[in-house]
């Protein structure tokens, strides 16, 4: 949800992801971790390519999705507590810390991925990614965070996401 308010800006400012929303976007299927459209013959004639997914009363709308051709590729900047280059040895491994926030990029695949469903009111919420799989590079750098101990978080991310067309 942190991502969500940037990416709502994005869709309402961007003109071929606005027109998409003005035209109604076609609802989508998870099988696994990959989106089908829910009518593929209803929608032939949008010329868009994005969809909503359906789960537990929100609409997840991915940005970099299979059916658009995009791919994305990441630079992250990860602070938290701990001296810079340290990210192996203390708190988990590398890959553990990534992937977190890579399931967070992307539209959940089970209800059980949904954050608090009880407790808000249905809403669309635009996210990054179909799934992770769409991220063909990524890199990360590691340095401290400097912010009080007992601040809100130990860990401050910082991503770059750069989203375009290539041919698969």
């Amino acid at each position: 949800m942190a991502l969500h308010a940037q990416l709502e800006r994005l869709w309402a400012t961007g003109e071929g992801l606005s027109i998409a929303l003005e035209e109604g976007l076609p609802e989508a299927r998870l099988t696994g971790s990959v989106a089908r459209l829910a009518d593929p013959q209803k929608n032939d004639s949008n010329h868009h390519n994005w969809f909503f997914v359906p789960l537990l009363g929100y609409e997840f709308v991915p940005l970099v999705t299979r059916r658009s051709g995009f791919i994305c590729e990441l630079a992250i900047k990860f602070l938290r507590r701990g001296r810079p280059g340290d990210v192996v040895g203390n708190g988990g491994d590398l890959d553990n810390r990534i992937k977190v926030p890579f399931d967070a990029l992307r539209t959940p695949h089970s209800e059980s991925e949904v954050f608090n469903p009880a407790d808000t009111p249905p809403q669309r919420v635009f996210c990054v990614l179909e799934d992770d799989s769409l991220i063909k590079k990524f890199s990360v750098d590691s340095g401290t965070l400097l912010a009080p101990a007992g601040s809100d978080s130990d860990v401050d991310l910082q991503i770059d996401v750069n989203a375009r067309w290539e041919m698969f």
